[in-house]
């Protein structure tokens, strides 16, 4: 299992390395950097199955989430930003074709329900964590959830879509402009 991305105070990622420990056989991986890197290395350093590998560079991402058999973004729920944004990584781990764990809060929990890419949390809590991985230890369920991911970021959450939206979006609000 793998999360890739900021380690800003708003991700919930202690909870990832307490579910480490009451799955021993479970691998997690944690890539980042940020305000919580501190807390993540002593985290860490207490979890034999848990490894903090630092900033990893945007080239690098798409063989990381191929690499890793479950990807997790859990955002804290009193997250204003979490509302309107998902993290940055959310469409490039869908792409990869991997199920994703994450708790059902603003946009993150939307694009999981409505795509279907994944398995959502009511709560962020180590034991909810290691009963999703639990879950998914069953490989026709994590192809089928890593299949819709990809499905969905091939036709919608792509920098192409995206610009597409924006630019009709931008028409509808400034009928006159050129764009």
């Amino acid at each position: 299992m793998a999360y890739i991305g900021g380690l800003s105070r708003n991700r919930l990622l202690l909870p990832v390395i307490e579910a480490a420990a009451l799955l021993p056989d479970v691998q997690v991986h944690l890539w980042g950097d940020g305000p919580q890197a501190g807390d993540i290395e002593r985290a860490v350093a207490r979890q034999a199955n848990t490894h903090f590998h630092g900033w990893l560079a945007s080239d690098r991402l798409p063989v990381h989430f191929r690499a890793a058999d479950i990807i997790v973004y859990l955002l804290r729920l009193d997250y204003p930003g979490a509302v309107y944004n998902a993290p940055n990584t959310l469409a490039q781990a869908m792409a990869a074709g991997r199920p994703i764990i994450a708790n059902d809060v603003g946009d993150l929990g939307r694009i999981v329900r409505v795509t279907q890419c994944g398995l959502l949390l009511q709560t962020a809590s180590p034991p909810a964590i290691a009963a999703a991985i639990e879950q998914l230890r069953d490989p026709a369920l994590r192809r089928r959830l890593g299949d819709h991911g990809r499905e969905a970021a091939e036709s919608t959450y792509n920098t192409a879509a995206m610009q597409s939206q924006l630019a009709q979006l931008y028409a509808r609000l400034l009928p006159s402009a050129q764009i």
